[in-house]
């Protein structure tokens, strides 16, 4: 049951579990074997293997989220996955993290403060 103390850890806990573990297989194992899988065929332009790394990422994120296609697809993978893939290749990985927390507590914060 959810006793008043997990009521109100939860909007902080929970963006925890889905940033770490959405970030994991989406940036941080998939960008980077895609990059190292691209690397080598883009041998004088790395920049297109990270760019092509980031895109299917992006594309990857939206399916993975499920839905129809056009809906979550674009709301999720182009609005949310493709940033943070961006963010993961120019900053870090813990930078990722952080802003899929973010973007994950503000419909948990909603919930809270509607009950």
């Amino acid at each position: 049951g959810i006793s008043w103390v997990t009521r109100w850890w939860m909007p902080f806990s929970l963006p925890w579990f889905s940033g770490i573990a959405e970030e994991v297989w989406y940036r941080l194992l998939l960008v980077t074997l895609c990059y190292f899988m691209l690397r080598p065929a883009f041998n004088k332009f790395p920049a297109v293997a990270v760019v092509l790394s980031v895109l299917f990422s992006g594309i990857v994120f939206g399916l993975g989220h499920g839905g129809n296609l056009m809906g979550r697809f674009l709301t999720t993978g182009l609005l949310y996955g493709l940033p943070m893939a961006v963010i993961y290749a120019r900053c870090d990985w813990e930078h990722t993290v952080g802003a899929h927390y973010m973007i994950n507590m503000i419909p948990w914060i909603m919930v809270f403060l509607e009950t």
